[in-house]
């Protein structure tokens, strides 16, 4: 017997949507065909169990899933806007950056929808790992990232579910592969910093943004709120023969000297739009520099031989943990600054202090009076902004050949 295919309007009014809820009216009748045909055993127990078992879940994550499913199951409405969820997620490969949240009465199986739409792509997924060969222990550590963020909502509310859906987009839609300590994402370059490279000796250079503006310290001019009266303008150009800009200094500023380099000795190497592969660093354990070297290391075999048709050159990464005043605050052997010294730093045009003070202290909200100082990294960040500092994230680029 064919599923009852409700349409949005029914949907929104018995989940009582708001209106910006619309986003999920696109591509509704795209999903109607499969919900009537597939939607049978969706969010079922059985679903519930293998989706469980193939991610290798605790027994207090599993359950928590497990529950939202039976919690949805009674709910058609919530269903049908999971089913529809998953078909925009993984068949449309549509980013869910505008997706709100789902009222507070919805409970449980309202704070587990992002799970759920997105184990609902996980058939799709295990057929991209078998068609490609992909190990499935990949398949297991890359997907693991699911329930560590289902723990850092658990943490911070009491009760199970997830907010970080666009993140998590990525890994159930095979852009993104936990490689040994590090993840790697299929990406390209989304920023309009030119890099240059010497045809002989391999060292690289970097101009700023043409039009960018920066401030004296290098950064760009309103990151974290500091406007410089004083900012100047980048500007680059590329003739027949020659690079001219504004270069960027190995710690990431932007110096408004510019330089000029010969494009016989000189070639491009990376621009707006070229691919690259994101580095993200996952809250799992010491930020070990042997174990970052490896799975550098593990990543370029892996990608030459699951996705030869990707062919990148850097690897790049954006992150708190390349903020260059980092060295002036910690020793230089620890594995934050080692981590720091792989890459090429970058200022960044929206760096912020919000990441670093989520992640050193846990994603608790702190004022530096009160938060605790029992590491020397928390002491060390306190100190700064006691002193008047902000902290901010930045870029870093590191060639992969």
């Amino acid at each position: 017997m064919p599923n009852v295919d409700p349409n949005f309007e029914e949907v929104r009014r018995a989940l009582g949507l708001d209106d910006a809820a619309s986003v999920w009216r696109a591509h509704w009748e795209d999903s109607s065909a499969s919900w009537k045909e597939r939607a049978d055993g969706f969010l079922g127990a059985e679903f519930a169990r293998e989706s469980c078992r193939a991610l290798r879940m605790t027994a207090e994550a599993g359950a928590a899933v497990e529950s939202a499913c039976l919690d949805v199951q009674a709910n058609p409405a919530l269903k049908r806007l999971v089913w529809h969820g998953a078909h925009l997620l993984i068949e449309r490969q549509e980013k869910p950056d505008d997706w709100p949240g789902l009222p507070e009465a919805l409970g449980t199986a309202g704070r587990m929808f992002p799970v759920l739409t997105l184990l609902g792509g996980l058939p799709a997924l295990q057929s991209l790992y078998r068609e490609r060969g992909i190990p499935e222990s990949v398949f297991v550590d890359t997907l693991s990232d699911l329930e560590l963020w289902m723990r850092v909502y658990h943490k911070r509310h009491g009760v199970w579910g997830l907010r970080e859906l666009e993140w998590l987009w990525r890994h159930f839609t095979g852009r993104v592969f936990k490689l040994g300590r590090l993840q790697f994402e299929i990406k390209s370059w989304p920023y309009a910093f030119r890099v240059v490279q010497h045809r002989a000796t391999r060292e690289i250079a970097v101009f700023a943004p043409d039009g960018a503006r920066f401030r004296s310290d290098g950064q760009f001019d309103g990151v974290n709120g500091g406007v410089d009266p004083a900012a100047w303008m980048a500007h680059f150009e590329e003739s027949r023969g020659t690079f001219r800009g504004n270069p960027i200094s190995p710690e990431g500023c932007a110096l408004e000297q510019p330089i000029e380099l010969p494009r016989d000795t000189w070639k491009c190497m990376l621009q707006q739009g070229d691919p690259t592969l994101g580095v993200h660093i996952p809250a799992v354990g010491p930020l070990d520099h042997a174990a970052c070297i490896a799975s550098l290391a593990q990543a370029t075999e892996f990608f030459a031989r699951y996705f030869p048709e990707h062919p990148y050159r850097v690897f790049e990464c954006d992150s708190w943990l390349l903020d260059n005043q980092l060295p002036d605050r910690m020793p230089p052997e620890s594995n934050i600054v080692r981590f720091q010294r792989l890459f090429r730093l970058l200022a960044s045009p929206k760096a912020s202090d919000a990441q670093t003070l989520e992640r050193v202290f846990d994603f608790e909200p702190i004022t530096p009076a009160t938060a605790p100082r029992n590491t020397r990294l928390r002491r060390a960040i306190l100190e700064h902004m006691e002193q008047g500092g902000r902290w901010r994230t930045a870029l870093g680029i590191r060639l992969a050949r």
